[in-house]
């Protein structure tokens, strides 16, 4: 299958015709009319779905409408623990499974004992994928996972209290996951001494 390029006409998922005018991680910029740009979000869907693999989403879809993408799910899916009106984000993996089904966010290992990618840390979305308070934040090694942590689990790093932490968690909410530890930099009132006192502390 040939790889896409710049000037290469594409029909979203929403069905609009329209030019791909460049690349970014895991965005595709797609140009509808002289005026108007679409994000095209990229994600991965695995497991009990009639047809698994990656897809391709636009707009303010959820992951509701990724499983019906995707066929649906098989007969014996639980997504019990799924919130299917969540929005799709950029490089989720959304893991559909008998025992519970999951999504992990760039970075993050599946729950212990789940029959997705990885059975260590419970670095998955709990019950709803809503990213609150739980053992989400948490990573290997002790290391706390900045791109699911809550403000409570960012005060325990070095040198961050109540509102470096409040202002991490309204960076992620305002621009998505981090990329690289090295973004924490963007973040309000987190400078070079600070990132070099929380980096050895923080993981993806």
């Amino acid at each position: 299958q040939a790889e896409l390029e710049v000037g290469d006409e594409v029909m979203t998922a929403a069905g609009i015709y329209g030019f791909i005018t460049g690349f970014e991680d895991d965005i595709v910029w797609v140009e509808i009319d002289d005026d108007v740009q679409i994000r095209v979000s990229r994600g991965s869907l695995q497991g009990k779905v009639r047809t698994p693999g990656l897809l391709e989403m636009t707009g303010k879809q959820r992951l509701g409408d990724a499983i019906n993408k995707a066929g649906g799910a098989l007969p014996g899916a639980n997504l019990n623990n799924v919130n299917l009106a969540e929005k799709v984000s950029d490089g989720l993996q959304v893991v559909v499974d008998q025992h519970g089904s999951y999504v992990l966010r760039p970075g993050e290992a599946g729950p212990a004992g789940a029959g997705g990618p990885s059975g260590g840390a419970a670095g998955g979305t709990s019950a709803g994928g809503s990213g609150g308070s739980g053992a989400g934040g948490g990573a290997a090694g002790g290391k706390v996972n900045i791109n699911s942590a809550d403000a409570t689990q960012l005060e325990t790093l070095d040198g961050v209290g109540p509102a470096t932490a409040k202002a991490i968690v309204e960076w992620r909410e305002a621009n998505g996951p981090f990329r690289s530890v090295e973004q924490l930099m963007e973040v309000r009132g987190i400078g070079p001494g600070k990132l070099a006192a929380m980096k050895d502390g923080v993981s993806l």
